[in-house]
């Protein structure tokens, strides 16, 4: 990925706004439409690899200036993404992994509130790893799937890798530049190891409906703010109701209602982070369309594990 000692194992962390820490990396980000781009970068860069963990409230759309003789992994943490490949959509949520070619055309589309842990390898050492592991002798490259289940105890392993190396702190004396190619080998050989390759995938991550999905969720992400019905959002998405509950129960493990409100908590919870000091609870909740409180309260607590009040700056307490 990088030419020259000076490069491995180099610590990076982006912000934007501004988009000026953005020089010389070899990715194009676009905030949604009508919105200002909101995202965080932390990672590594080697000379096989890149490792990074990235953060938006917005959401954004991405795709790489070049295209690299590389693969892309990509692990949401929080939220979704959806990666267009001509005419594929693929969507991945939390708990799968996708996988895929580097290439211009290739666009992806995050959710707001999304958190992503993503790491691009270099062909070569992948196919000279793969041959070490299975024939030497054979010039070969690891077929894998586009998707896996991270919750897999392999893949489990390796997204832990992963984020060890974003957060890895600089040693002194410049021992990180000795130790990282070691750990790139190992992640490159845990990654042949343990990601799954063809004809082992699950019918459960089919494609083709993933549009329907995206266009759904992104009907209720911009309409959060007011009454929604599922009758409504089939509509939007171009898809019946029971098409459209079916999708949600396979691809994001809960039903359209379910989402809705999710969402909204989610709102919620960013609202009194932000505001909370100086807006009510109870007009917050009311914004996002909770008009029974202790409802309200109760679903917020179970999933955040923490009351609503206890959400709120110290300042305002």
């Amino acid at each position: 990925m990088q030419d020259g000692n000076q490069f491995v194992g180099r610590r990076f962390q982006l912000r934007v706004p501004p988009l000026d820490g953005l020089d010389g990396f070899p990715i194009q980000l676009c905030p949604p439409s009508g919105k200002v781009l909101d995202l965080s970068t932390n990672g590594r860069t080697g000379q096989q690899s890149i490792v990074w963990q990235s953060f938006s409230t917005t959401g954004f759309v991405s795709h790489s200036n070049e295209s690299l003789d590389s693969l892309a992994v990509q692990i949401p943490f929080r939220g979704h993404f959806m990666q267009r490949m001509g005419s594929q959509e693929l969507l991945a949520k939390e708990g799968v992994g996708l996988l895929s070619k580097v290439r211009p055309e290739n666009q992806m589309y995050s959710s707001p509130d999304f958190i992503v842990l993503g790491c691009v390898f270099d062909n070569d050492p992948l196919s000279m790893a793969y041959g070490a592991m299975f024939d030497p002798s054979e010039s070969l490259s690891p077929d894998f799937l586009q998707f896996a289940d991270m919750h897999q105890l392999g893949l489990r392993a390796l997204q832990r890798a992963l984020v060890q190396v974003v957060f890895w702190e600089d040693a002194p004396g410049g021992q990180i530049d000795t130790m990282y190619p070691l750990m790139e080998e190992l992640l490159i050989f845990q990654l042949i190891g343990c990601w799954p390759m063809a004809n082992t995938i699950s019918s459960k991550f089919e494609t083709a409906p993933s549009h329907i999905l995206m266009r759904a969720t992104d009907y209720i992400d911009a309409n959060l703010g007011r009454s929604l019905t599922v009758v409504e959002v089939a509509k939007a998405a171009g898809a019946s109701v029971r098409t459209l509950q079916k999708l949600f129960r396979s691809r994001l493990g809960c039903s359209p209602v379910q989402y809705i409100i999710d969402q909204r908590l989610i709102r919620v919870h960013h609202d009194l982070v932000r505001e909370g000091d100086v807006t009510p609870v109870s007009q917050i909740a009311y914004r996002w369309g909770f008009v029974h409180l202790s409802d309200f309260s109760r679903r917020f607590k179970a999933k955040f594990g923490k009351r609503p009040s206890d959400i709120v700056p110290r300042s305002a307490i």
